[in-house]
């Protein structure tokens, strides 16, 4: 039971480091300088729709 468990948690965490590996991938040449603290602002939503 224990090792069932474990497969399905490896196998989750392993789709979502690709999924998140994939979006950083698409999202590093979206940066502007809107935040106007001269450090780039990186225009990602989190999972509220809200800038982070």
């Amino acid at each position: 039971m224990k090792a069932m468990i474990y497969n399905i948690i490896e196998a989750q965490t392993q789709e979502i480091l690709s999924f998140m590996e994939k979006q950083t991938s698409t999202e590093k040449h979206e940066v502007t300088n809107e935040g106007g603290n001269g450090r780039p602002t990186f225009l990602k939503l989190d999972q509220k729709g809200k800038m982070e």
